[in-house]
């Protein structure tokens, strides 16, 4: 069976009680045996450890009879449904029992038969309530989660730019939302937490700004949340007032923003809108808080951010942006990493500390990167080799919604450029550091032989040379030309019976005492010292 329901006999007769444990066969009928009690005290001290589904117990026992013990189950442990074993002179117990709300009652001497019936009849009465009880519990829940749902439905609906004012004033009034549809003013305020490296839901966030809430605004204050389809906390307030309205929501926010953040692992953020005087205007001033939200986000040193504060006379005074691009890429080609730094702080500085619209923001950082870009494929760099495939850097750095995160993609994306950069130079550093040692083992006898005439030949200047040759070989030229012609030196000694003056002909050497002395300082003998130890070695 998919369910067993726990049980427990109460007798004062030993014989009973173990009776009915041992001979029942509980589990077949669909019940567990919890336990089997002397009398009421021991009965209550068992459920207090494991509640049962079912007790069945003796009217007449020691210490505590059934009937007091039917009463403190049904104080302590209403859904457990009690039985009463009774005998023919205690009837009238058993009447009592019954009005106190005992489920059924069996006569002494209790049939095996008798019991499995009233057990079927039992687990019947059981399944029936559980399905019923489950059952409610599921309509209970989709009412639930429906309600909240359907009334942020119509509360978006409100945030929407062309909302039907009469469809939803119907809704209100069918959901009994406390919106009044006409003779106040109405502002909207938009709030997001950004955690720290925190995993909380939006659902969450938002059921902390709304117990925050109702723990600071006043009881004169008329206000609705919900969340809109950003997962963003939304907050409507009205009032008759349009001065009272603004001081009253600032007020809120400011405080809202504080006990916020003193729990919450991270930043809190609120735009708030302007006041507007009908419900289908509401779009307005959500419109705005967002705006002024995505500004407090970005710019991140002012966490409550009013929308009039950042319009002052609704004019924005237009002033021209620094060309970031054009020094961001004069930095990556002159491999100027400080440099580099240095712009991107500047870049985030001055969108921190000046006025501008998020549009403006936005336009400047997308024509900024559309400049890297077109930089790069002159510079003939893969730039899409930088990006998985599908994705869109445009839309990327578009996502950064703090001057932080967009420091940071814009960093990444210098160092891919950079990385690239780096990598071209050392893939020709490392070319034409091979060709310069081709051509040293090519002519190395050549006794005119130097570093400029080396340089010409792979078409790179000295100084260029030195540092890559040095970087990739460990050696100055002069070094590296030397253990070359000393290499060939000691084989022509060993290998051949030329005189001393003829194997520094044959190695580059037109003074065979130069020759002799440099022999020395590099092997540590005189070529016919060198010579001698070799034909000794041969010989032995």
């Amino acid at each position: 069976m998919d369910t067993l329901y726990t049980f427990l006999i109460v007798d004062d007769e030993p014989v009973i009680r173990e009776g009915m444990r041992d001979h029942i066969p509980w589990e077949d009928l669909g019940f567990r045996f919890l336990a089997a009690c002397g009398n009421g005290n021991e009965a209550l001290e068992a459920l207090g450890k494991t509640p049962a589904d079912v007790v069945m117990t003796d009217i007449c026992m020691p210490f505590m009879d059934g009937l007091a013990l039917a009463r403190h189950i049904r104080e302590q442990f209403p859904a457990t449904k009690i039985i009463l074993l009774t005998g023919y002179d205690e009837f009238d117990y058993a009447h009592q029992a019954l009005k106190l709300g005992v489920h059924d009652y069996l006569l002494k001497p209790i049939t095996p038969s008798s019991l499995r019936e009233m057990l079927r009849s039992l687990r019947e009465k059981l399944d029936e309530e559980r399905k019923r009880f489950k059952d409610e519990q599921f309509l209970r829940k989709q009412l639930e989660e429906s309600l909240p749902l359907l009334k942020e439905r119509i509360l978006n609906r409100l945030l929407s730019p062309e909302p039907d004012s009469s469809d939803i004033e119907a809704h209100i009034r069918f959901l009994n939302l406390p919106i009044p549809v006409t003779g106040v003013q109405y502002s909207v305020s938009v709030i997001e937490t950004i955690t720290n490296g925190s995993t909380e839901s939006a659902v969450m966030n938002h059921l902390s700004v709304v117990s925050a809430v109702r723990e600071i605004l006043q009881p004169t204050t008329f206000w609705i949340d919900f969340r809109n389809v950003r997962n963003q906390s939304v907050l409507l307030f009205w009032g008759t007032n349009t001065k009272g309205l603004y001081r009253e929501t600032l007020w809120a926010a400011e405080l809202l923003e504080r006990r916020l953040s003193s729990y919450i692992n991270g930043t809190v953020h609120i735009g708030i809108g302007n006041p507007v005087p009908a419900l289908v205007q509401v779009h307005q001033s959500y419109k705005e808080a967002m705006e002024a939200l995505q500004l407090s986000i970005l710019q991140g040193h002012r966490r409550v951010l009013p929308y009039r504060e950042i319009m002052g006379n609704n004019y924005l005074e237009k002033s021209s942006v620094p060309h970031w691009g054009r020094e961001i890429r004069k930095a990556l080609i002159l491999g100027e990493e400080k440099n580099l730094l240095q712009t991107l702080e500047r870049m985030k500085e001055y969108f921190r500390s000046s006025v501008h619209r998020v549009e403006e923001y936005h336009l400047s950082v997308t024509f900024t990167l559309a400049y890297l870009l077109q930089s790069a494929e002159e510079l003939q760099i893969p730039i899409l080799n930088f990006f998985s495939e599908g994705s869109n850097p445009f839309l990327e750095v578009q996502d950064c919604r703090t001057l932080e995160e967009m420091e940071a993609w814009f960093l990444r994306f210098s160092d891919k450029i950079a990385q690239y950069l780096r990598s071209q130079q050392e893939d020709f550093s490392l070319q034409k550091v091979r060709e310069a040692e081709l051509f040293i083992q090519e002519h190395y006898p050549d006794p005119d032989l130097n570093i400029g005439q080396l340089c010409k030949e792979l078409s790179i200047s000295t100084s260029y040379f030195s540092v890559i040759f040095k970087k990739h070989t460990g050696k100055t030229f002069l070094e590296y030309l030397t253990e070359k012609r000393m290499e060939k030196a000691k084989e022509l000694l060993r290998t051949t019976h030329l005189k001393t003056y003829e194997v520094a002909e044959k190695v580059g050497y037109q003074d065979p005492h130069y020759f002799s002395l440099l022999f020395r300082k590099t092997v540590g003998l005189t070529p016919t010292a060198y010579r001698s130890e070799g034909s000794h070695a041969s010989m032995e």
